[in-house]
């Protein structure tokens, strides 16, 4: 996004895409209990495949500038130079720590457990869950709104970051133990204000902190934290699940431990509060 868009309004732009996801949160869940009734999980998925396909074709149009990088290296090399990249800056370093521990602590649980609460905990049926992971999506679409209008204010986004960490380790203890449907809707609608945040700023910080130069291969590095430590992490979580044989519990634990975590950072970490 930096080669398109000017350093003074990546923020925004970043929130602008950021809002286009939450849109897709919001809708994606609210319409596939309807498309799915209607044409089946195969004809839902052939929705999924043409939207796919027509931006796609959208995307086709996209002009790049050319790459700063023009001499082609070994997947080896591209690798190793943004981890160097990151173990060479203090306050990046201590992000991608954080970052990490946020994919464990609250992306692992919500993906292997999320919908087991709702079903078993919360005792909704699959189209009251999709309105329920809706709300997701409504409270990081309001988050994501704020810091399009409210950016220029936000001057420690380091600092900015790790308390919405906090807030959302904070509500995902009390989330794992929702007992009703209106409960846990109004609890995913604050935890997702809480990820606008974590959207928002992770992105942020991340490429407003690293050379243009490097910024391809250290947000690979962010990609294969992403889609590598996530699946990873939800099985374990989902082996501690059912070794301790409570969903809820393990949830709200990991919750704890995400708390846990970023508050050390916001205490210990004055370099990462800094950021911008």
């Amino acid at each position: 996004m930096p080669s398109v868009v000017p350093r003074d309004k990546l923020v925004g732009a970043i929130a602008v895409n950021t809002i286009g996801n939450n849109l897709g949160l919001i809708i994606g869940p609210a319409t596939a209990g309807p498309a799915i009734a209607i044409w089946g999980i195969k004809g839902a998925f052939w929705i999924q495949a043409l939207l796919n396909l027509f931006g796609f074709f959208v995307l086709l149009k996209l002009e790049l500038p050319a790459s700063l990088n023009t001499e082609r290296r070994r997947l080896r090399e591209e690798i190793f130079g943004g981890l160097n990249f990151i173990r060479g800056h203090a306050e990046v370093r201590a992000f991608y720590v954080l970052l990490s521990g946020s994919i464990l602590f609250m992306m692992a649980p919500w993906i292997v457990l999320g919908p087991q609460i709702a079903k078993e905990q919360a005792g909704a049926t699959g189209s009251q869950t999709t309105f329920m992971f809706a709300m997701l999506g409504i409270g990081q679409f309001v988050t994501s709104v704020a810091i399009l209008r409210y950016n220029h204010k936000m001057i420690q986004k380091g600092l900015w970051f790790m308390c919405g960490l906090c807030w959302g380790g904070s509500v995902q203890i009390v989330l794992g133990q929702s007992r009703s449907i209106l409960m846990m809707s109004v609890l995913l609608f604050a935890w997702g204000m809480g990820g606008g945040f974590y959207m928002n700023l992770s992105q942020t910080l991340i490429q407003n902190n690293t050379p243009p130069q490097v910024m391809g291969r250290v947000m690979a590095v962010h990609s294969l934290l992403m889609s590598g430590l996530a699946p990873i992490g939800a099985l374990f979580v989902g082996v501690i699940a059912r070794r301790v044989d409570s969903a809820p519990m393990t949830f709200s634990v990991a919750g704890l431990l995400m708390l846990v975590t970023a508050f050390y950072f916001l205490l210990v970490k004055k370099n990462l509060r800094a950021m911008s």
